[in-house]
């Protein structure tokens, strides 16, 4: 049979090969017409037949001869298609043919035939056997032309071929239609196809449920997910299965086991619904990253990672040790500051720093039925008996949670009470909300008429601008200190010493003042710290009450040399737990020597932690103060933060108006500059501070 075949075959090819090569004119065939809808009629009723008019072999003079008849002998739909014929024959059309792409089934079929950039009609020939008898690769949209299904006239250059032929068949009955875009007549299908397995059409399109390359239909991969699970599913198949609510967005995880692939398929999906459609393709990055420290601590719903520009500053010699400070953060000229300020420290013996106070807070709102009980909640809370209770029943619940104080505030009849607790290296939030929650449980025992309301009643306070944190502390309190010598800051900070002490009391103490500040009292001690809390894994968040800081300078030593300190009472750090967890974030720790909890000491980390972020606060802040001292701030940033104006300065329009008043600051700040010259002439010939600097 494989013999048959293959000779079946040979000959057939060999067959259809000679009739192909038989062509000769570019219009001797037969032109089969269906019917038209959209064929203009004046009349709608036939005249002399109806349904489907052949005609068979008609050569190019027999197709002019019978348009040239009286148009009373055809009907108008005969009439309007070789009207078409004819402007087709007689239309020039420019370029060459580019595609011509057939499909023809048997004779319950249609031919369909699609061209663009044609220079000479398309002429679509009379049916053969070869065209009625052969198979169809519908798959691949090929069809298998004779010399009379299609004849292409090349120009008048191109060479004649006799004609050969063909067998008489029966026409194939099609409707033809003009293209609206060339005025050829292109064939369309009569009967409507069956949908063509392999289109691989996007999802979210009215076909974007059947099958496409890859993909199995709808019903298939719902019986193929409840019979044989999510792992005999491919990714496009899991991708309609969650667009059908079938699977869950947020738990691919979970279902699949997989956490790259359960990112990749999110994406799809998220892409897919979008208006945008990018983040399938997007150049967010997703792969060589360990999800397994991600999913149930980090994130949800994942779709990547944010990489962050790591740069680091110093080394800052800190109570007698070198460290690096690290800071992931996308503001230029912020690093290369910072190490300026470490070098100056540097130069005076580095920073030296104590810590005040290590205790996180919570602070939970009771309700209670009356301002009677909630005051005599209060008085027990504050008594030794209650607050031992509590204490006890506090420090059951961890290893490292110790209760060290009760505040307690009353607002008719809500009492707020404030728990303080030391949480080892840990942050401490949910160490410190474990505990409270078993105390207040204990509490209810003795008041049973007492209702909790919220855990955290803000009171605490988290992530809030607050008075309350500023005044008493929350997490790590610690104070930096530092001598700066006056040759340092001419040579290194090129500014004078009187000149920072003067700008640190107008901008960083009056000038806070007068803008009601609370805890902000410092240039910007929450660049540095935010840096270096994305650096190590900490709460960005969290950076609204870490940043707490007064910086504070004097000159010492007769005036020659300064004198800084930074102060921040509410630095929320840890290095268990959270975001430490993630393998890049744990490297910088590890680079530290801070990574986990201490072996011996509980807390000794974290608090090691708090000292270094302070200390590098105050090298920011002291080499930002001298950059405003000294007027480098903008042409630093023009120089390391800033591209290239879009528009060149001299093509920029005018605007008069403002530069009035432009005028009067230009004259006021140079009658500043001459009273300082003035002031500096006068020091000289005192004798103070012959040897500073303008600045």
């Amino acid at each position: 049979w494989i013999v048959v075949a293959l000779a079946l075959s040979v000959f057939l090819n060999g067959y259809l090969l000679k009739g192909i090569g038989a062509s000769t004119t570019p219009i001797q065939q037969a032109v089969a017409f269906a019917p038209d809808s959209t064929a203009p009629s004046q009349n709608p009723s036939p005249k002399k037949k109806s349904g489907i008019l052949r005609v068979l072999g008609a050569s190019r003079d027999q197709v002019r001869e019978k348009d040239s008849k009286s148009d009373n002998e055809f009907t108008p739909e005969e009439a309007y298609h070789l009207q078409m014929i004819k402007q087709t024959k007689e239309r020039k059309f420019p370029g060459t043919i580019d595609t011509a792409v057939s499909r023809l089934k048997r004779s319950d079929s249609s031919v369909s035939v699609l061209s663009s950039g044609i220079s000479t009609p398309l002429n679509l020939g009379a049916a053969t056997p070869y065209m009625t008898e052969s198979p169809v690769m519908s798959r691949s949209n090929s069809l298998l032309f004779s010399s009379q299904s299609l004849g292409l006239s090349t120009g008048p250059e191109a060479p004649k071929r006799a004609a050969s032929p063909a067998p008489v068949a029966e026409p194939i009955p099609v409707e033809v239609k003009p293209s609206p875009s060339t005025n050829l007549i292109a064939p369309v299908p009569a009967v409507k196809e069956k949908a063509v397995f392999g289109i691989p059409t996007p999802l979210g399109t009215p076909r974007g449920t059947t099958e496409s390359i890859g993909r199995r239909s709808y019903e298939e991969c719902l019986k193929t997910f409840e019979d044989e699970g999510v792992t005999a599913l491919n990714d496009e198949e899991i991708i309609l299965l969650s667009q059908k609510g079938k699977i869950a967005p947020y738990a691919l995880e979970k279902i699949l086991g997989d956490m790259t692939r359960a990112v990749k398929i999110r994406r799809a999906l998220i892409s897919r619904s979008s208006t945008t459609k990018t983040l399938e393709n997007s150049v967010i990055p997703m792969n060589d990253y360990d999800y397994s420290k991600v999913f149930g601590a980090c994130c949800e719903n994942v779709i990547g990672f944010m990489p962050l520009p790591l740069g680091v500053a110093g080394p800052l010699t800190i109570d007698g040790e070198s460290v690096i400070i690290p800071m992931a953060t996308a503001e230029g000229t912020l690093v290369a500051s910072t190490s300026r300020g470490c070098k100056a420290l540097n130069a005076g013996g580095g920073v030296t720093t104590v810590l005040t106070q290590d205790a996180m807070t919570r602070g939970p709102c009771i309700e209670f039925p009356s301002i009677v009980d909630a005051a005599k909640a209060k008085l027990w809370i504050d008594s030794p008996e209650g607050s031992q209770i509590l204490r006890d029943a506090f420090d059951s619940t961890s290893r490292f949670a110790r209760l060290q104080g009760l505040k307690c505030a009353l607002a008719g009849r809500t009492l707020y009470v404030r728990f303080a607790s030391s949480t080892g290296d840990a942050m401490g939030m949910n160490m410190i909300s474990k505990g409270t929650e078993k105390a207040l449980a204990v509490m209810s025992e003795h008041f049973p008429t007492m209702s909790v309301l919220a855990l955290s009643g803000n009171y605490c306070t988290d992530k809030k601008p607050n008075a309350m944190n500023w005044i008493e502390g929350r997490g790590k309190s610690v104070v930096a200190e530092a001598v700066v010598p006056g040759n340092v800051v001419k040579s290194v900070l090129k500014t004078t010493v009187r000149d920072l002490v003067f700008l640190n009391g107008k901008k960083n103490l009056q000038g806070s003042a007068m803008a009601g500040s609370i805890g902000g009292f410092n240039a910007h001690a929450a660049n540095i710290l935010t840096a270096m809390f994305l650096a190590t894994g900490q709460d960005p968040a969290q950076n609204v009450v870490s940043s707490n800081c007064m910086t504070h300078m004097e000159a010492v030593n007769q005036d020659q040399d300064l004198l800084i300190t930074v102060s921040m009472p509410s630095i929320e750090v840890g290095t268990v737990g959270g975001g430490t967890v993630l393998g890049p974030q744990g490297a910088v720790l590890e680079m530290l020597g801070l990574r986990g909890a201490h072996p011996t000491s509980p807390g000794h980390n974290a608090r090691r932690l708090a000292r270094v972020i302070a200390a590098a606060v105050m090298a920011g802040e002291l080499s930002l103060m001298s950059a405003l001292a000294a007027g480098h701030l903008i042409k630093a940033h023009m120089a390391h933060n800033r591209s290239q104006p879009t528009t060149p300065l001299p093509t920029r329009p005018g605007t008069p108006a403002p530069f009035a008043t432009l005028d009067v600051m230009a004259a006021a700040g140079q009658a500043v500059e001459a009273e300082r010259e003035k002031r500096k002439e006068d020091e000289k010939s005192a004798g103070v501070g012959a040897t500073e600097g303008s600045g």
